[in-house]
């Protein structure tokens, strides 16, 4: 696509840029676009004058910041467990004998294995195409929900994820029960609700009365950055009866 840059609409748009009177596109729009099957019809209506040769330039520019952003967050987290890992070897002199001496040892297997893990953790959402390995798929809601909290997601996480959108694809119901600390509540839920929200479904979390406050606050805060999506509290149970108006609630909803 040929664009003459030297063409009085084009200077004309820059100057309207570097005036603030046209809008430029912004670093969390381009990352928010990565999940819009309209992405680049939406960034053509702020710079008309974008090529295609841009527009892929910018994405892969984006894509390539977010991976490095989210590896470099994990790189921290391993220097902090590697200096909670030296602080626990320097302790090991004056922990010879006994019970502390095999307490500090299972102490310092578990602060290595999760050094190990930090350093080692891969993306178990990508995959290299097998008739171009040149070329890697991936869904880039992933990605994005990654680089939004700072994480990287588990193995576990990503299978568990890919098995509830393949059983809602085939329309089928899905029950599955996690452990204790396995990211039900903060990444899990909020995964699948950023991947099932999509304008059309609308995503009901339900959770008993004990955990409400603590859902509500998580969905609120993974929500409120760079994917906005508003969070609503209904209350329901086998007594409420069923009105006109909580249905136009629903509907709004």
């Amino acid at each position: 696509e040929g664009i003459d840059f030297t063409s009085p609409a084009y200077l004309r748009f820059r100057l309207g840029q570097c005036g603030e009177r046209e809008p430029l596109a912004w670093f969390e729009l381009l990352v928010a676009s990565l999940m819009s099957t309209n992405a680049e019809e939406d960034i053509r209506i702020l710079n008309p004058f974008l090529s295609k040769d841009m527009y892929d330039t910018a994405m892969c520019l984006t894509v390539t910041a977010m991976l490095t952003s989210i590896r470099i967050g994990q790189t921290r987290r391993a220097l902090v467990n590697l200096s909670k890992l030296i602080v626990l070897i320097g302790s090991v002199e004056a922990n010879k004998s006994g019970d502390s001496w095999l307490r500090l040892s299972k102490e310092i297997y578990l602060q290595a294995a999760t050094i190990v893990g930090d350093i080692t953790s891969e993306r178990h959402f990508m995959k290299i195409d097998p008739s171009s390995p040149s070329i890697i798929n991936f869904d880039p809601r992933y990605l994005v929900f990654e680089f939004t909290y700072n994480l990287m997601l588990r193995k576990s996480q990503v299978i568990l994820v890919n098995k509830f959108m393949k059983s809602l694809k085939e329309d089928q119901s899905m029950c599955h029960q996690m452990i204790m600390g396995a990211g039900k509540t903060t990444v899990v839920a909020p995964l699948l609700a950023l991947m099932l929200a999509n304008g059309k479904s609308l995503v009901m979390n339900v959770v008993p009365h004990a955990l409400l406050e603590m859902s509500r606050s998580v969905m609120r805060e993974k929500f409120a950055a760079v994917v906005r999506k508003p969070v609503f509290t209904f209350n329901f149970d086998r007594f409420t009866p069923i009105t006109k108006d909580l249905y136009i609630k629903l509907w709004k909803a």
